[in-house]
């Protein structure tokens, strides 16, 4: 917590003592863990393990900011921070359970030098894997997050994020829509309503493709037809399968080592 054993390198090219703190106190001898550091547009973001984040601003001035879950217990801790110009983000997993997590997007201000203590209510729903480390893809518009148990991920659409209902394993988007899935329920976000709908799944889900006003979703059961608010209209193929698409006005999938097989929706 001192800088009496921290040298710097001098413009004689030599290494000399540090002769002053670097950090505020409050960062310097907190009573909590900093757990990641990142700086962004001249301000600094410490992650801690005290449910939390820090920022530093250039006149040394902390904004912190705390995460509240609707949980009876919790303890967050940060483990990665990644940017995208004036957007930094925030992967935070929960201690107790080692299973879920969240990312927090942060708008970054540089000219903001306040000092702010804000509370952050965060929901359940929410919930993605236990998220320990982020790379933004600013070509794709997405985010690679690694989890502590479960592999890696790719989160679409990041300027845009919607949260789901509930913890997802699988995520498409399509014209008119935006899916969810878990392995036996289906989440259905239309993008005109800004609402959810969850329907119960015909087994696990696999892929989803919106096609002339109608949703097709493919699982390890089978290939359903689905009217705009998730009701099941048919079954158009019993079995599994894999590779949903649309080519020329007809629905197609491939079979494990038996071809292609299609469906002309006229």
């Amino acid at each position: 917590t001192t800088t009496k054993n921290i040298y710097v390198w001098d413009n004689l090219k030599k290494w000399q003592p540090a002769s002053h703190e670097f950090l505020p106190p409050e960062i310097m001898k907190g009573n909590h863990h900093n757990m990641v550091y990142l700086e962004v547009n001249k301000q600094l973001y410490i992650g801690n393990d005290k449910n939390g984040y820090s920022v530093v601003n250039q006149n040394n001035t902390v904004q912190e900011f705390t995460f509240k879950l609707n949980l009876s217990k919790q303890w967050l801790q940060i483990w990665d921070i990644a940017a995208d110009r004036d957007v930094v983000y925030i992967g935070v997993g929960n201690h107790l359970n080692f299973n879920n997590g969240f990312i927090w997007k942060h708008q970054s201000n540089p000219s903001d030098n306040s000092f702010i203590k804000k509370e952050i209510s965060i929901s359940s729903d929410e919930f993605i894997h236990y998220p320990i480390c982020l790379t933004v893809d600013s070509k794709n518009q997405g985010i690679w997050y690694g989890s502590l148990l479960d592999g890696a991920y790719f989160l679409k659409d990041f300027k845009n994020w919607i949260s789901s209902p509930t913890e997802f394993i699988g995520l498409t988007k399509t014209q008119n829509y935006t899916f969810t899935w878990s392995k036996s329920m289906l989440h259905i976000y239309r993008h005109s309503s800004q609402q959810w709908k969850t329907v119960l799944s015909e087994g696990c889900t696999k892929n989803i493709v919106e096609f002339g006003g109608q949703i097709y979703v493919q699982t390890d059961m089978g290939i359903f037809l689905l009217d705009p608010n998730g009701k099941t209209i048919k079954q158009i193929y019993s079995g599994n399968s894999e590779h949903l698409f649309q080519l020329n006005g007809a629905i197609y999938w491939s079979l494990y080592f038996a071809g292609i097989q299609g469906y002309d929706p006229k």
